[in-house]
């Protein structure tokens, strides 16, 4: 493509037009007076506006930086040469957003350009992305170095592997090591998350199986102190043998106490009636039910994954097939066809070999004999020699036509196949083979993960079933899997309720029965050997009570908040559960880890062999130019993948780096990659222009020349838009016609 004319509104340009010619172009302006203004027009018109950029400190976006000074609105067109026909892009402000209207036109027509859009009219009429624009053929003076990019990246493997340009190194690198991070980054991610949760969870059944054994210890120490209890109060009763009105008393007490217990452990246990069985067993056997039915889950939902991922490359494998130009032929008679046309081929090969040499003697023959017929006219012979030339004659011509026959035929079976030759014709059988072969064999893998999803779904749906069966046989009113929580949390406060009420009533029974043991009479008892002899003094039995008595409270109580802090650190089952589920998923997670790992290595690898076959191309080419721009004095670039140069001197035995050369010498070095990079990057069919802004300032006179003359010789092949603000460009080509000199002439 190349510009024929430039029309803008656009910052200081308010108005003004270029008229360009196909060749060289240099435009001379002072400064200040809108050459860079004229390069950011161009991007512009090209790749539009960036909206959605907000101004910062030290920053002005470029919808703010080249408003109109005029007040006019931001537009601009553009008459162009593009694929051979001239067409006209305007670019116009909505509102108040710049530059957003678009139109592409035929130039004199008025007709739309089919398929370009505001969004696409850059890359479809360079080639190329603005990213990747900016970096070849777009050259400012102070960005005349060139450096990698995620857009420049994608041409480059597309350019040197698949042609896919929707690949980048970085991005793909960036991708897997945030997926990699948040499995493990020092000590966050997924991985050390899932080593504290297993650490806390073993801590809490740890916890559980201490807690325990303090909970039996404290159950044997209440079972001492109450026998101890039991004694005191025996010794006690012998001391108030005397007092047997205040015993009987305290006895009709305990028997109300241990009556009103007894109706309170018969109420829980009614309650907990409802339930057809409650015994450990069916619990244990519901939960194990139920953790059957949750890793059922997870299988099922593994194996929807794993159809889901199969089907999809059947459809992939299925739409290749498809999109094959012998797609619908029979792979035995495209085969067939490939070998007639294969054995036609070499069959005419064969007899054009044999004809060549036949045919010549024959011609030769001919020759003769019609000279002999000549000399020997009207003599038996002559007839003779003239049959014989004739003879000769019609059998090079036989075989002639016979060459011409199998070459039609043949041309009829590539015709028919839609081929232009023998050798495109068997790529694409062999093409068409292995689809058909890939196509097969994604329907057999999508059939089989069809029937393991169907079976892991089965076997959920049993699992799911045998759970509500298990939950059945404790409580009948539950018929789904979500009421089974719910129901489990209940009967075990039923059960605890039940326990702890019988165990209270028991104990009530056992204080009521003591006081009954003693069968004291209704009056004080005379005789004292009927009771237990008394170890120590009335006030000391009674201290001794008083004290074990408080003892065996506190160890009750310790018994039941043992039994509460048990609950609460849960389940043992359950907790061993959560463990094995917890490392599980940590040898999965690490598993992914290690294998992102493997995947950044591979690619790292991949980009490598990328660089490695493209860098010495660009060196070679950009190399050449800066040969060119430096007259011979280098011979040799070198450049790593972040596009970093290192030159070498004519006879000189080591490269140097960029950095140690002359700021004028490394502004060539870079010239010399854009240039190298715009043949080696670029489209070549239909060449986009090269815009340069003031990209020589910093060469001498010698070599801005040699930079010139080279300009020049590109611009045979590619329109050059030099811009600059001194006067020895144009003074170079004084009088040249084949470079187009536009001056400024003061306010436009």
């Amino acid at each position: 493509m190349r510009f024929k004319r430039l029309h803008a509104s656009f910052g200081q340009l308010c108005g003004e037009e270029l008229r360009l010619s196909p060749g060289l172009n240099i435009i001379e302006r002072p400064n200040e007076t809108g050459k860079s203004t004229w390069c950011a027009f161009i991007l512009a018109i090209l790749y539009g506006v960036n909206t959605s950029e907000r101004d910062r400190p030290g920053y002005l976006t470029d919808k703010t930086r080249f408003r109109p000074w005029n007040g006019a609105p931001m537009e601009g067109s553009a008459d162009i040469v593009f694929d051979g026909r001239d067409i006209t892009i305007e670019r116009r402000s909505s509102k108040t957003v710049p530059m957003r209207d678009f139109s592409a036109v035929y130039t004199g027509s008025g007709d739309s350009v089919p398929g370009l859009t505001a969004e696409n009219a850059g890359e479809k009429l360079t080639g190329v992305g603005k990213a990747v624009f900016e970096r070849t053929a777009f050259i400012r003076q102070a960005a005349v170095k060139v450096g990698q990019t995620p857009e420049l990246e994608k041409r480059i493997s597309s350019l040197v592997s698949s042609g896919d340009e929707a690949v980048s190194y970085s991005e793909a690198d960036k991708k897997l090591r945030s997926w990699q991070n948040k499995r493990r980054y020092n000590k966050t991610g997924t991985i050390p998350a899932l080593r504290t949760r297993l650490a806390e969870a073993e801590n809490r059944l740890r916890s559980v199986e201490t807690s325990c054994e303090d909970a039996a210890g404290i159950r044997d120490e209440g079972l001492r102190l109450k026998a101890e209890r039991e004694l005191l109060s025996e010794e006690l009763r012998a001391h108030r043998a005397i007092e047997a009105d205040e015993k009987l008393r305290r006895l009709s007490e305990a028997e109300a106490e241990a009556r009103s217990a007894s109706e309170a452990a018969a109420a829980a246990r009614a309650r907990l009636q409802v339930y057809s069985n409650t015994d450990d067993g069916h619990i244990s056997a519901l939960r194990d039910a139920v953790s059957s039915a949750e890793a059922h889950r997870e299988i099922a939902e593994a194996g929807q994954r794993r159809f889901d991922a199969a089907y999809g490359e059947y459809e992939k494998a299925s739409a290749l097939l498809a999109a094959s130009r012998l797609a619908g032929q029979d792979r035995a008679a495209v085969e067939k066809a490939v070998s007639s046309a294969e054995h036609l081929d070499n069959e005419v090969r064969e007899k054009k070999k044999r004809l060549t040499v036949p045919a010549a003697v024959a011609a030769a023959l001919c020759v003769v004999l019609a000279v002999l017929a000549v000399v020997l006219k009207g003599t038996a012979v002559t007839v003779i020699l003239a049959a014989a030339a004739v003879l000769c004659a019609a059998a090079a011509a036989a075989a002639f036509f016979t060459i011409k026959d199998r070459e039609k035929y043949l041309a009829r079976l590539l015709s028919e196949y839609g081929m232009s030759g023998v050798f495109e014709f068997r790529a694409e059988a062999d093409r068409f083979s292995a689809l058909t072969d890939a196509a097969e064999d994604a329907e057999t893998a999508n059939a089989g993960a069809a029937a393991a999803k169907a079976e892991s779904d089965r076997l959920l749906a049993e699992a799911e079933n045998a759970a509500i069966s298990a939950a059945a046989e404790i409580d009948p009113r539950v018929s789904s899997l979500s009421e089974i929580p719910a129901m489990l949390s209940t009967l075990e406060t039923l059960r605890s309720d039940c326990e702890r009420l019988s165990a209270d009533a028991e104990m009530k029974e056992q204080i009521r029965s003591a006081l009954e043991s003693t069968d004291a009479p209704d009056a004080p008892a005379a005789d004292l050997s009927q009771f237990v002899r008394p170890r120590y003094g009335r006030e000391e039995t009674e201290a001794r009570l008083e004290k074990v008595s408080s003892a065996l409270d506190s160890a009750n109580t310790q018994y039941h908040l043992a039994l509460g802090e048990l609950r609460g650190l849960g389940d043992p089952i359950v907790l061993a559960g959560e463990i094995n589920e917890a490392r599980t998923e940590l040898a999965e997670q690490t598993a992914q880890y290690e294998a992102l790992d493997m995947a950044i290595a591979a690619l790292r690898e991949a980009n490598t062999d990328i660089q490695n076959r493209f860098s010495p191309l660009l060196g070679h080419a950009a190399g050449a130019v800066f040969s060119k721009l430096t007259g011979g004095r280098y011979d040799t670039l070198t450049f790593d993948r972040a596009l970093d140069a290192s030159a070498r001197a004519h006879g000189d035995t080591v490269s140097h780096n960029v950095l140690m050369l002359s700021a004028g010498t490394a502004d060539q070095v870079y010239l010399s990659l854009r240039l190298a990079a715009c043949e080696v990057v670029l489209p070549q069919d239909d060449p986009c222009p090269i815009v340069l802004d003031d990209a020589l300032v910093s060469f001498d006179d010698n070599r801005a020349g040699l930079a010139l003359d080279h300009l020049k010789e590109t611009a045979k092949t590619r329109q050059i838009l030099l811009f600059t603000c001194q006067g020895r460009e144009a003074a170079h080509f004084d009088g040249d016609p084949e470079v187009n000199v536009i001056r400024w002439h003061g306010e436009q």
